[in-house]
C-alpha cells in the first residue's frame, strides 16, 4: 500500500508541477521502490518454492530442466555462478523487468509516474511469476518495434520472450 500511495502522490506532483527534472527523479525513485520490493521479497509470490529450489540446483550437472524455458535456465545459471543468494537473483530479476518496462513507460507515457502507478496497481498479482514476468517485460519493451513497424526487431524480442515463457505467443 505504501508504494502505491507514494506512486500516486508522486504522480500528482508530476501532473500539477512543470518541473520535469524532479518528476524524472520521482519516476526513477518509483522504479527503485518496485525493484526493492521485488528484490527483498522472501517466501512470497506464486510458485515460490519451485523457483527457489530451481535456483539452488540449477548449476548441478544432473538436473531436469524440461519444465523451464531455456533463457530462464540461463538467467538462473549465470546468477547462480556468481552467488548462492536467491535475493541477488530476485534483485537481478527485478532490475531486468523494471528496466525494460520503465524505459518503455518513460518513452511513451505523457505522465510516466502515473502510468507506472497504474501499471503496478494492475500487475501486483504477477509478483513472483518469474518467467511470465520476464517474458511480459520483453514484450512491453517490444511495443516500440510494433509502433515503428520494425518486424525484425519485434520478432527478435518475441523469440527472446518466448524462451523465457511460452505464453508469449498470446501477445
Amino acid at each position: 500500500y505504501f508504494i502505491l500511495i507514494a506512486l500516486f502522490a508522486f504522480s500528482f506532483y508530476e501532473i500539477y508541477s512543470e518541473d520535469e527534472k524532479h518528476s524524472d527523479k520521482l519516476f526513477y525513485a518509483g522504479i527503485a521502490m518496485l525493484v526493492l520490493l521485488d528484490g527483498l521479497r522472501w517466501g512470497s509470490g506464486t510458485d515460490w518454492l519451485p523457483y527457489y529450489q530451481f535456483f539452488e540446483l540449477c548449476n548441478r550437472p544432473v538436473h531436469d530442466f524440461d519444465y523451464f524455458e531455456p533463457l530462464y535456465v540461463v538467467f538462473n545459471r549465470i546468477i547462480r555462478f556468481f552467488t548462492d543468494r536467491y535475493t541477488v537473483f530476485l534483485f537481478c530479476h527485478a532490475l531486468f523487468c523494471y528496466s525494460l518496462i520503465g524505459s518503455t513507460i518513460k518513452k511513451y507515457a505523457r505522465y510516466p509516474i502515473l502510468t507506472l502507478a497504474l501499471y503496478y496497481s494492475v500487475t501486483l498479482c504477477f509478483q513472483g511469476m518469474n518467467r511470465q514476468y520476464m517474458a511480459m517485460a520483453v514484450l512491453i519493451f517490444a511495443v516500440r518495434y510494433v509502433i515503428n513497424r520494425d518486424l525484425l526487431r519485434f520478432s527478435i524480442c518475441f523469440v527472446i520472450a518466448f524462451f523465457f515463457h511460452r505464453s508469449s505467443v498470446l501477445f
